[in-house]
């Protein structure tokens, strides 16, 4: 065990020295692994070092077009590693509706839609929580994906995929350049703001195992405020199973099969139940790359314009329509107890 521990504290110290390097900081470690046994569902964060002004100009317009989404490769979960049992109780919270500016709602229903949709209208609730995620890879190029605004203590967390903030496993780094424009489409969107901090898991971070694809973002404020004030924010169900009934959202470019009316331009949505294969969650949608990070939301009732976050876009087999994301229980907790107060 103590050999275990010493590498791991090695690794940091590499980590951290490869950081300082590049933009990135080390954030404050999060409650360590009580046994090498849970290392892989225990958080790890990186600290912003640029300026909002510095990123703002950096996403110019042209920028944001050249952005092309993350392509995850074909999974086979059988090369994946089994979900632990919980060690954590189930967590809850509920969304919460803007403060300073006026909340309204979309039109919600409860249908199955597994070709994805269009969704509309724009500037109210569900919307204005889910919006576009841009960044710059480890690899120098721009890319996208989707994310939504979760209620945290904080009030500025956004909630999206692990592929969409780092490349996964040994060889691959953090992105960078965190920008996350809510309630996007067409090229507009009702504000932008700056990360200040990314936690991913252990697992997706050290592994690339897609059965820890999950990730948080913590954004500075901007001239509007803190992000959830103005938008609203989603809540979550961590640790309480698989079966739901789920509005599903993201942005995406493609689907499988292939269609010839998505750009990556236009939020869509699918409904419908999921359930477990292989320890992920699985629904039937079509949508994929662009769509990555994209909520997957309970309960979503038109009264309120909020549900709650029970998964994520993660991946597709290429041969079927059928949408996965990994299991949100204790790596979902974990990470979110890790920045819902930075």
């Amino acid at each position: 065990m103590a050999s275990g521990r010493q590498a791991l504290r090695g690794v940091a110290v590499l980590v951290a020295a490869f950081l300082a390097t590049s933009g990135l900081a080390v954030a404050p470690a999060t409650a360590g692994a009580a046994s090498d046994s849970v290392v892989s569902i225990n958080s790890v964060s990186v600290g912003s070092t640029q300026t909002a002004g510095k990123l703002l100009a950096y996403w110019t317009p042209q920028r944001r077009r050249q952005a092309t989404p993350e392509k995850p490769v074909r999974v086979d979960p059988a090369a994946t590693t089994d979900v632990p049992p919980s060690r954590l109780p189930a967590r809850s919270r509920p969304g919460t509706t803007p403060k300073l500016r006026a909340s309204r709602v979309g039109d919600v229903g409860v249908q199955d839609v597994t070709t994805a949709q269009p969704w509309g209208p724009h500037g109210q609730l569900p919307a204005t929580t889910i919006g576009k995620l841009y960044y710059t890879r480890d690899d120098g190029s721009a890319g996208y994906c989707s994310a939504s605004v979760i209620n945290a203590e904080n009030l500025s967390t956004i909630w999206t995929a692990g592929h969409c903030v780092h490349g996964g496993g040994a060889g691959h780094g953090w992105f960078t350049d965190f920008l996350f424009m809510p309630d996007y489409d067409n090229g507009t969107a009702i504000g932008s703001w700056t990360w200040k901090q990314v936690t991913a898991t252990n697992g997706w971070v050290q592994n690339g195992d897609w059965q820890y694809d999950m990730a948080a973002i913590a954004l500075w404020p901007n001239d509007l405020g803190r992000v959830a004030d103005y938008t609203g924010s989603q809540g979550y169900k961590f640790g309480q199973g698989y079966s739901w009934n789920v509005d599903e959202f993201g942005y995406p470019q493609d689907a499988v099969p292939a269609r010839t009316d998505l750009n990556g331009e236009h939020l869509y949505y699918c409904q419908g139940p999921t359930s477990e294969n292989s320890g992920f969650m699985e629904i039937g949608c079509d949508m994929f790359h662009g769509a990555s990070g994209g909520p997957w939301l309970d309960d979503l009732q038109a009264s309120r314009g909020w549900g709650y976050i029970v998964g994520a876009n993660s991946w597709h087999y290429f041969d079927f329509s059928v949408y996965r994301s990994a299991y949100h229980g204790d790596a979902a907790i974990d990470v979110f107890d890790a920045i819902r107060n930075v």
